[in-house]
């Protein structure tokens, strides 16, 4: 006989002899060298677990059967800065060689673990040739609480995330504009110093000429 083990649950008979004891006909038994084996055919991430079989009361052998997906996720881009008032974009890129079934697609977007509502608008647009779903995060204008920690999740298992920063002064950041305006100023005091200067000189020439002179 062939089980499968769960936590908490009472393990599920599979196998007994040559019947099959599940509705589900993936699991199917195969005799190869007079040794009987299990068999699943089109593994799913829900079929990880323990399995044993058993002769009458001895248990001959058992396994913990893990399954590795073929799924990966990522943020385009990972890391970005923006102006006030300017638009932000982010791409959640799923990859899989497991085919999407789109009505079950669901991609949660976050910002700083708290989901993002009413102020965003989120696409789906679903790629069947290279099996990859195109998730995008579209915020129309930036505000300075937008910046944080973006999370991109597809299901329980997978997750992405991207650091966006809303620069507050699109010319560069308040001190450079300070040091800036200070040296403008700098500027402008040595240019105002030297007109004065050169109206003094001018009066005094006046002055000079036009006052009484004595000749000898």
């Amino acid at each position: 006989m062939w089980f499968r083990l769960y936590e908490n649950a009472y393990p599920q008979a599979l196998i007994l002899g040559d019947r099959q004891l599940i509705d589900d006909q993936r699991f199917m038994l195969r005799t190869q060298n007079q040794d009987r084996h299990l068999e699943i055919v089109g593994t799913r991430k829900d079929d990880q677990g323990y399995y044993i079989c058993k002769t009458g009361n001895t248990v001959r052998s058992s396994y913990n059967l893990t399954i590795i997906t073929n799924t990966c996720i990522g943020i385009i881009p990972n890391h970005t800065h923006v102006n006030i008032n300017d638009p932000i974009r982010l791409v959640c890129r799923i990859r899989s060689t497991d085919a999407f079934n789109e009505k079950n697609i669901r991609v949660e977007w976050t910002r700083n673990e708290y989901p993002l509502v009413n102020i965003a608008e989120s696409l789906s647009n679903y790629s069947s040739i290279d099996g990859t779903l195109y998730e995008t995060l579209i915020i129309r204008k930036a505000r300075k609480i937008d910046t944080g920690t973006y999370t991109c999740r597809y299901g329980s298992l997978l997750s992405a995330t991207a650091h966006v920063i809303v620069n507050q002064y699109p010319g560069g950041s308040k001190s450079r504009r300070l040091i800036s305006q200070i040296n403008g100023n700098k500027s402008f005091l040595k240019a105002s110093l030297r007109t004065v200067v050169v109206s003094l000189f001018i009066l005094y020439i006046n002055l000079f000429l036009s006052s009484p002179r004595k000749y000898i």
